[in-house]
C-alpha cells in the first residue's frame, strides 16, 4: 500500500469514525416530529425566518444568506457539490454555529473544524437509509438532505423555497458550467451565485430523485409548502398550516462539537468479505449499525479484492487481506499463510489506530478457523483488548481420533492466549463439542460478554399462519432445492398453515421460477425482489417463524449415497440431502406456542420462546441478527 493511499485511507476512516460517534446516536432522533428543508429559490423570500425557530431546519449551499438581518441560521447546512465547496470554503469554515456536512472527497479543501462533518457520498443515485454508512447525491443537494431527514427519523418533511424552475442561458447538458456575471435571478438572493460559477440544473432529474426518495420513505409525509413554483411531485399545503406550534428543534449540537471520546473500537476481522454481494459484508453492515447505536465506532478489515466498489460505498471498510479464511486450514499444521495473515492484520489495526486515536481495540472474527492459534503472533498485540473468535467447525471429523487430538492441542493453545475468546456458530455444534471434546463454548450471539447485551428488540407481531422465509443467496445450494421442493408441494403447503416467502436474488433457474410463479399465482408463496431494502429484509426476519439459510447442503447428511453421516441426529431435526424430511420437520411448528424466528441452515428449526415481555431475547441462542444483516449462520466454506 503506497504512502499516499495509506494517508488517504486513514483520513477517510477517521472522518467516518467521527461521523459514527456524532451521528450514530442521533438516528431516529426526530421521530414524531417535523423538519423543514430550505430550498434556495426566489420563493424563499416569502418565508418569515421567525416562523422557523421552533422547528428543525436543514438547508444547503449558500442558504446562510437567508434571514441575515434576523440572526437566523438553519440547524444543518449541506453541500455535496465540489465546485460549490471550493468557492464557499471560507464561508463553510466560518459557520461554526451550524452543523456543516460535506463529502469526504472534499475534506482536503477545508480545514478541520468541530462543526464540519465529512460524509461518504457517491453519485450512484441510490437512496441510502443510513447516511453514516454512505449517502448519495444526484441532480440536487436536496436529495442528500432527504436522506439525512430520513436517517434522523422525522415523520413529516416540509419543503419551502423549491421553485423547481430555472432561467439558464442557451442549451447544454446537465452539469454544464455557467459563469454568473450578472445578478442571480434563480435564487432568493441576487448575490447567491453572482461572480461565481455554477452548473446547469435538470428539473426532470430532480423530479425523478424526489419521487425515488418518497418511494423509499413510504411512511414519511413529504409536503411542498413553497409559494408558487413548479414542483408538483409532493402534495401542497400552506406553511403556517403544517408547521407545529408547540414543538422545538431536536438537539443536533453533537454535530457542532468535537466527536465524543471512546474507550474502544470494534473491528471485524472478515477477510471473506470480497464484494458487495453475499452475507459477509452484510453481516458487518448490521454489526456497524448496532455498534453505532451504543456509541462504539466500527471498522472492518476485509479482502483486498473489495477495494472497488465496496471501499467507495462503505468508508469503514479497510481492504487488508490477501487470503480469505479457508476451510483448508482445518487440520493443517502449515503456518506460512497464517504468518502472512498476522502481518496483514497488524497493518490493518495500525490504520484503525491512526484513524481513531484510540488504542483499545476489540476484534470480532467472523467465520474464522481455530488453526489461527498455531501462529501465536496474531494475538500478541497488547493493544487488542479482546479477540472474539467465532468459528464454524463443520470441517472437523470428530470420529477421527487424530482430528480430536489435533483439536485438543488447538484448544489448549487457545486457552493460553489471555485476550482470545471462542464461540461457535450453532447450538448443534456446541452440543457436539461438549459431548465429544468436553468443552463448553458459547454460541453467537448468546455469549454473555458478546458485543452488546442491551439490545432493544421489537415486539414480533404474529399471525395465525406461520411464515417460512428463504432470504436467498448469490450461490445455489441445498437450501434452494428444498425451497423449490416445498413450493412444488402445493396441496401440502395449502394445508400446512405455512406462508412461504422467498427472496429472489437473481440466481434461481427457470424451473425454480416456474414453480414459484405457479405457487405465487395460487397465493401460496410470496416472492420478494432481491433488491429489497435492509429495513424490509429485517421485517421479513421478524415476521418469520423459521429462517432457512440456503448456503450449502446439510453437513451432517450423507455426502453421497451409502456414506454414513458424521453424526447421528434425530431425523425430524435435519433436512435430509436425499429426501423431503422437511414435511415432518415443519409439522410441529404450527402447534407450538408463539415463537420467535429460529435460524437454521438446511435443517428444521429449533423454536425459541419469546421473553416474558414479548421482546426478543438477545441472550438466547439463535437470536435475531442486527437490523439489515444476514443471520450469523453458515460455514467457513468458500464452496457456496
Amino acid at each position: 500500500m503506497g504512502t499516499d493511499h495509506h494517508h488517504s485511507r486513514v483520513r477517510t476512516l477517521r472522518d467516518n469514525i467521527r461521523l459514527q460517534l456524532r451521528l450514530g446516536p442521533l438516528r431516529d432522533a426526530g421521530k414524531g416530529r417535523t423538519v423543514v428543508l430550505l430550498g434556495n429559490g426566489p420563493s424563499l423570500n416569502h418565508v418569515d425566518p421567525e416562523a422557523l425557530r421552533n422547528v428543525t431546519t436543514i438547508g444547503s449551499n449558500f442558504v446562510h444568506l437567508f434571514g441575515q438581518g434576523q440572526g437566523f441560521l438553519p440547524d444543518v447546512i449541506s453541500c455535496t457539490n465540489r465546485l460549490v465547496v471550493e468557492q464557499g470554503r471560507e464561508i463553510f469554515e466560518s459557520l461554526t454555529e451550524v452543523a456543516v456536512m460535506v463529502p469526504s472527497y472534499c475534506g482536503h479543501l477545508l480545514d478541520d473544524g468541530n462543526h464540519l462533518s465529512f460524509v461518504n457520498i457517491n453519485h450512484d443515485g441510490d437512496f441510502s437509509p443510513d447516511i453514516v454508512d454512505g449517502a448519495s447525491t444526484h441532480a440536487t443537494v436536496t436529495y442528500f438532505n432527504l436522506q439525512l431527514a430520513g436517517y434522523l427519523g422525522f415523520d413529516t418533511i416540509v419543503l419551502v423555497g423549491f421553485d423547481h424552475q430555472y432561467t439558464q442561458p442557451g442549451r447544454g447538458r446537465h452539469g454544464a458550467l455557467i459563469d454568473q456575471s450578472t445578478d442571480d435571478i434563480n435564487h432568493f438572493d441576487h448575490n447567491y451565485f453572482r461572480g461565481k460559477t455554477w452548473q446547469r440544473a435538470d428539473t426532470d432529474e430532480m423530479a425523478r430523485v424526489y419521487a425515488l426518495a418518497q418511494s423509499r420513505m413510504p411512511e414519511t409525509k413529504i409536503i411542498n409548502a413553497t409559494v408558487g413554483g413548479a414542483l408538483e411531485e409532493f402534495p401542497r399545503a400552506q406553511l403556517d398550516v403544517v408547521l407545529p406550534h408547540d414543538s422545538e428543534p431536536i438537539d443536533l449540537s453533537p454535530l457542532r462539537q468535537a466527536a465524543p471520546e471512546t474507550d474502544r473500537v470494534l473491528v471485524s476481522v472478515n477477510p471473506n468479505a470480497r464484494d458487495l454481494l453475499g452475507h459477509h459484508l452484510n453481516f458487518d453492515i448490521g454489526l456497524r449499525r448496532e455498534a453505532n447505536r451504543v456509541g462504539v465506532p466500527f471498522a472492518s478489515l476485509v479482502d483486498l479484492a473489495v477495494e472497488r466498489p465496496a471501499e467507495r460505498d462503505h468508508a469503514w471498510v479497510v481492504p487488508t487481506f490477501s487470503a480469505r479464511f479457508s476451510p483448508n486450514h482445518a487440520g493443517s499444521t502449515e503456518t506460512g499463510l497464517l504468518s502472512g495473515f498476522a502481518k496483514e492484520l497488524s497493518i490493518g489495526l495500525d490504520i484503525i489506530r491512526a484513524a481513531s486515536d484510540c488504542s483499545n481495540i476489540d476484534t470480532f472474527w467472523y467465520m474464522a478457523n481455530l488453526e489461527y492459534v498455531l501462529e501465536s503472533r496474531i494475538f500478541e498485540d497488547a493493544k487488542v483488548q479482546r479477540h472474539l473468535h467465532l468459528f464454524y467447525a463443520y470441517e472437523y471429523d470428530l470420529a477421527d481420533r487424530d482430528v480430536r487430538l489435533h483439536l485438543e492441542t488447538l484448544l489448549d493453545k487457545a486457552g493460553a492466549i489471555p485476550n482470545l475468546e471462542l464461540s461457535l456458530g450453532t447450538v448443534e455444534l456446541a452440543d457436539q463439542w461438549r459431548e465429544q471434546l468436553g468443552v463448553d463454548l458459547p454460541v453467537f450471539p448468546s455469549a454473555p460478554r458478546m458485543l452488546f447485551e442491551d439490545r432493544d428488540r421489537p415486539v414480533v407481531d404474529r399471525t395465525d399462519r406461520t411464515r417460512l422465509f428463504f432470504p436467498g443467496t448469490t450461490s445455489l445450494g441445498k437450501g434452494h432445492q428444498d425451497m423449490v421442493a416445498i413450493a412444488g408441494e402445493e396441496a401440502w403447503l395449502a394445508e400446512s398453515g405455512l406462508d412461504l416467502t422467498v427472496r429472489d436474488v437473481g440466481t434461481l433457474n427457470r424451473r425454480a421460477r416456474r414453480v414459484l410463479k405457479r405457487a405465487a399465482s395460487r397465493g401460496l408463496v410470496s416472492v420478494v425482489d432481491g433488491t429489497c431494502r435492509s429495513d424490509e429484509l429485517r421485517q421479513l426476519y421478524l415476521e418469520a417463524a423459521v429462517v432457512v439459510i440456503p448456503y450449502r447442503a446439510n453437513p451432517f447428511a450423507p455426502a453421497r449415497p451409502g456414506r454414513s453421516p458424521t453424526r447421528s441426529v434425530p431425523e425430524h431435526r435435519w433436512w435430509s440431502a436425499r429426501g423431503h424430511s422437511w414435511r415432518s420437520s415443519f409439522a410441529s411448528i404450527n402447534s407450538a406456542s408463539p415463537t420467535r424466528p429460529a435460524i437454521t441452515q438446511g435443517c428444521a428449526p429449533r423454536s425459541t420462546p419469546l421473553s416474558p415481555t414479548g421482546r426478543l431475547s438477545a441472550r438466547t441462542s439463535g437470536a435475531l441478527p442486527p437490523s439489515g444483516m444476514q443471520p450469523a449462520t453458515g460455514t467457513p466454506s468458500s464452496r457456496r
